[in-house]
């Protein structure tokens, strides 16, 4: 129930944080629906251009993915959208590059289109001062956009909202005196009985309401990022449940199950579009548990972390930007798991009177095995003549 618990906390969590109204509906949209782009810097006069067709009405956010390239930018660009068809852009506007977000989407806001299901939009995005050095790029990360459709409060809410704002401010301002208090009740019996008039119109708001909650539920179960996160949240419960399984059915000591933090890893790293806190603290408490259960050496955890630090830059010359930093944060993470571990086996040591030229001789004898291990790796030849002769 814990590991239950936890999964729909972080994943509450999640939806408030990616700051998705109840009243939004959010669809993302691929490479494959921007009509022009290009790779590295968007400098003055260049364009992107999208087109989609919305999937629902309200539309009032076109939210688009942008690299920073890890710097402060002095750079404007001019969003504009229109419908396919139309011969003036519907809304068009400047907007200041320095409030871009490395590798997030930046929602570019306008009056919300209440008939604009299923209709066909274009959208630019456009570079006015850009220059080498001082731009902005697209990032490819999916979604590379997305659109947000806003739904009003009273077409959802209706007379319920109103009745759930009316009340509690009524039953808390009733007074003692007789008089006064004859007058609010009265006005609050009225308020009822006009409630009661509309009961039929009510009923059909609820319809609506549970309609809307429906797809609300489908459209957050449908976003990759909220829906891949979900499956994180919930992974120390189906993990905690085989480990249950294979400990009841397995009766020698089993040491398979160190695999999980590696696959976790690799697939935070590789399956999640951006970075996640709450998966990232959750990989890292798992990484924790299974070493010091099963006592893993901490040469593994090292061995590890520099084998990531070598996929770093090649990632990143093969253009995968985002895998290359995760990829570098994790070679961080995991070496400082390990060094933790060599300070927590010093100090445990340390109560039977070893001294600090043992920690020494136990991390160069660590580095070693990782050397070993890595050139065995690169020259796997020249170790197999010498541990021929």
């Amino acid at each position: 129930m814990v590991l239950i618990a936890i999964g729909v906390f972080l994943s509450l969590a999640k939806i408030y944080r990616e700051d998705v109204s109840f009243l939004t509906l959010t669809f993302d949209h691929p490479m494959s629906q921007l009509v022009s782009w290009k790779t590295g810097e968007l400098l003055s006069g260049e364009k992107i251009v999208g087109q989609f067709t919305a999937q629902d009405g309200y539309l009032g956010i076109v939210a688009v993915r942008f690299d920073n390239l890890l710097r402060i930018n002095d750079d404007w660009v001019i969003f504009r959208i229109r419908e396919k068809d139309a011969s003036r852009w519907y809304y068009q506007n400047k907007y200041k590059v320095d409030q871009f977000q490395p590798h997030q989407l930046f929602p570019f806001g306008f009056p919300i289109i209440t008939k604009s299901s299923q209709k066909e939009y274009i959208f630019e995005v456009e570079s006015v001062f850009g220059v080498p050095g001082n731009s902005i790029s697209l990032d490819p990360a999916y979604p590379v956009f997305s659109t947000r459709y806003k739904y009003p409060r009273d077409q959802i809410l209706g007379e319920l909202d109103e009745l759930d704002a009316f009340l509690p401010k009524k039953l808390t301002s009733l007074k003692t005196d007789e008089q006064d208090l004859a007058i609010q009740i009265k006005t609050l019996v009225g308020f009822l009985q006009k409630k009661a008039t509309n009961f039929g119109k009510a009923q059909s708001q609820q319809s609506l309401f549970v309609k809307y909650f429906l797809r609300k539920v489908e459209n957050i179960f449908i976003n990759v990022k909220l829906s891949r996160s979900v499956v994180f949240y919930f992974l120390p419960l189906f993990v905690y449940q085989y480990w249950l399984w294979v400990h009841s059915h397995v009766k020698r000591k089993i040491y398979f199950p160190v695999l999980f933090p590696l696959l976790v890893t690799i697939l935070e790293i590789f399956y999640l579009p951006t970075s996640d806190d709450f998966v990232t603290l959750e990989t890292i408490i798992f990484w924790i548990m299974i070493v010091r259960h099963y006592q893993l050496k901490t040469s593994i955890l090292i061995g590890l972390a520099s084998v990531f630090l070598i996929a770093s830059p090649i990632l990143l010359e093969l253009n995968q930007a985002i895998f290359a930093e995760k990829t570098g944060a994790w070679a961080f993470l995991l070496l400082f798991i390990g060094v933790l571990f060599v300070i927590v086996n010093y100090k445990i040591s340390l109560r039977q009177e070893t001294s600090v030229k043992r920690l020494t001789y136990h991390l160069i004898s660590e580095m070693k095995k990782i050397i070993r291990l890595l050139f065995q790796i690169f020259h796997p030849k020249k170790s197999l003549l010498s541990t021929n002769h």
